[in-house]
């Protein structure tokens, strides 16, 4: 599955705006999102994002881990 056929349409204009904020070489902190799975569902994620840089400083590309978000037990 694309990266971008992942995200719901309605994040996918806040998804670019942060790959934006790390060409920048901003710092981002972890965030909760949404991505679409396999069998469609829809899942709460937490979403850490890293610019790697080569030895020019240059971005080449984006690291991420995505985590699912457990749903608190009663």
């Amino acid at each position: 599955m694309n990266t971008a056929d992942r995200i719901p349409a309605p994040l996918r204009e806040m998804a670019l705006a942060r790959v934006h904020q790390l060409s920048q070489a901003r710092v981002l902190e972890p965030c909760l999102t949404h991505r679409i799975a396999k069998d469609g569902s829809v899942l709460e994620v937490s979403l850490i994002s890293t610019a790697l840089v080569d030895h020019t400083g240059r971005m080449y590309a984006i690291a991420t881990t995505e985590r699912a978000v457990e749903a608190p037990t009663k």
